[in-house]
């Protein structure tokens, strides 16, 4: 794995507090020199580990592909803040990062977040995936298991969609936080991991092998792709 220079968190810094096109325009330089530079390094050392995983995790060092863009698309949101004062990383199985069981991986100036899942899932994913959880007990506890793997490492799944069972889902009381939801994310909250976690190798691995172990489930309970998982 690559590491991020400490200038990039200061580059986050100065981007958060000033936030305007004059200043980014003029720190061009550093932008390319300690953001996306050390972006696509980064990416480029992770290509082999993420195609280690089961599922294999796309490792694509550009940005639209695993480096998300720092510009906002500012035309529908009250905020008129140009810039995104993050680094954020994704690692994705299926055939759109935003689309299918990812990695996520977002530095901040002051801390570090890493998340994994699938923030929406289509129509036919969510049918399967509620069917899954409801029909399936023992798969319903493997992923309640595969969530207490992540939340060690600081993982916690995000709000519940739905404030009811949907109409017509037979699931068990403590498998109902499950299906009251149109996606399945777990993440980091707040400043939990300090900006050198991604230098902490023990951590690194206890994440990752995690998070493809939610994408896996996903994948083979809700996305009805089984060529994604390794030895299919």
């Amino acid at each position: 794995m690559s590491d991020f220079p400490r200038t990039t968190c200061q580059f986050l810094a100065d981007l958060r507090d000033t936030n305007t096109r004059t200043w980014f325009d003029a720190n061009r330089d550093r932008y390319e020199r300690e953001w996306f530079g050390p972006a696509q390094r980064f990416v480029e050392a992770m290509a082999s580990p993420m195609s280690g995983l089961s599922p294999h995790h796309k490792a694509v060092p550009k940005v639209n592909g695993s480096i998300r863009r720092l510009h906002r698309d500012i035309r529908f949101s009250k905020d008129k803040t140009p810039f995104d004062p993050r680094l954020h990383m994704v690692f994705w199985t299926g055939g759109h990062p935003s689309r299918s069981p990812a990695i996520h991986i977002v530095l901040h100036p002051d801390h570090t977040g890493f998340g994994a899942g699938q923030f929406a899932f289509g129509k036919q994913e969510l049918e399967r995936y509620r069917q899954c959880v409801s029909q399936n007990a023992g798969k319903a506890d493997e992923l309640l298991s595969i969530l207490s793997q992540l939340e060690a490492c600081g993982c916690a799944l995000t709000d519940e969609t739905l404030k009811k069972v949907p109409p017509g889902t037979d699931v068990a009381p403590h498998h109902e936080a499950l299906v009251k939801r149109k996606g399945l994310v777990a993440k980091t909250h707040g400043s939990r991991h300090p900006p050198d976690r991604l230098c902490d190798r023990p951590f690194m691995q206890q994440f990752l092998e995690s998070a493809a172990s939610l994408n896996n489930w996903l994948c083979r309970a809700a996305g009805g792709d089984e060529s994604k998982v390794r030895g299919n």
